[in-house]
Formats: structure tokens, C-alpha cells, sequence
């Protein structure tokens, strides 16, 4: 399966909503040639943070997001841009990640639940208003050492890891 074009303004705009713009649940799509544009997930209450993957979450499975772009979304909790959770195994491919935000952490994007992905050949650039790597996030070890390779982090505006945030987890840069 291939998806082209995802639209602006996806849905998911609400509390606890998780892929603003697109969900994968345990499935293995090729996404190539998109643009996740605007999208939300979750909104802040007084229970807390809600909203991963406000362009896109994959939540399990293994899909290939090739040549995309990730700009001006904002999840409440993490990965602006895009969530990798629950052992997912995506590759991420010559993608950019442009002027997201989240609340938490990976304004571009985040990847936690001992997900396993690979992301190569992909910018980070402007992620703003996180205090848990702006650029990119990870949270929660893997039981293996997964591959970032050939990307550039570029003007984040973060506390913690503007560019880049690792926490228990092993990684291959």
C-alpha cells in the first residue's frame, strides 16, 4: 500500500487522540511522497499531557516512510511530527522534519515503547517549544541498538537535547 499526499488539518484533534494525521496499528504500509501538514493530537488538561504522533503515530508493525514531510504539527505530548511506539519497527527515509511541536518531547519526532526503527538521510530542522529533544526524542531502551544515520539536526529550540534527547536506550548514530 502506498499513500500519496495526505492532506492538511487531518483529524485527531481532541483529547487522548493519538495520529493527528495518519494512525498505523500494527501494519506495514509504504508511505512515499507525502506531506503531514498541521495536524494536532490531544490537548492539554488537568489530568495531563494527551496526544502522540500528531502528523503520524505507528503504533506496531514495520512500515517505510520515504521522502516525506512532516511541517507545522503539534501533538501534546510527544512526536510533533511523528510517534514510534509500541514495538514498531518503521524505517524513516530521506524525510523532513520542519517547525513541529509537542509539549513533552520529540517535537519532531518520538520514539519510545521499545520501538526499534531506523531513521536515515533526515533533517530536523526548527522543532520548537520542547523541553525533551526538540529535534528528536527517545525514551525507554530497546532490547536492541537501532540506527540513526546521515540526518541533520538544525536550529531546535529544546532544554533538553535541542537537537537530539536519548534516554535509556541504545543507539547507533
Amino acid at each position: 500500500m502506498a499513500a500519496e499526499k495526505v492532506g492538511e488539518g487531518g483529524g485527531g484533534e481532541g483529547n487522548g487522540e493519538d495520529g493527528g494525521g495518519v494512525l498505523i496499528r500494527d501494519s506495514s504500509p509504504i508511505i512515499r511522497n507525502c506531506s503531514f501538514i498541521s495536524n494536532i493530537a490531544g490537548e492539554f488538561d488537568s489530568a495531563g499531557y494527551s496526544g502522540k504522533g500528531a502528523g503520524l503515530h505507528v503504533d506496531g508493525g514495520s512500515p517505510r516512510i520515504e521522502q516525506s514531510n512532516f511541517m507545522n504539527n503539534i501533538a501534546d505530548f510527544g512526536g510533533g511530527g511523528a510517534c514510534v511506539d509500541n514495538l514498531a519497527e518503521p524505517v524513516f527515509s530521506y524525510c523532513t522534519f520542519l517547525a513541529n511541536q509537542a509539549g513533552y518531547a520529540g517535537g519532531g519526532l518520538l520514539i519510545r515503547g521499545g520501538a526499534v526503527p531506523a531513521v536515515e538521510f533526515c533533517d530536523f530542522v526548527g522543532q520548537i517549544g520542547v523541553p525533551v529533544g526538540a529535534g528528536l526524542a527517545v525514551i525507554g531502551g530497546a532490547a536492541e541498538t537501532f540506527l540513526i544515520h546521515s540526518c541533520d539536526f538544525v536550529d531546535n529550540r529544546g532544554t533538553d537535547g535541542a537537537g537530539a534527547c536519548i534516554i535509556s536506550a541504545a543507539v547507533d548514530f
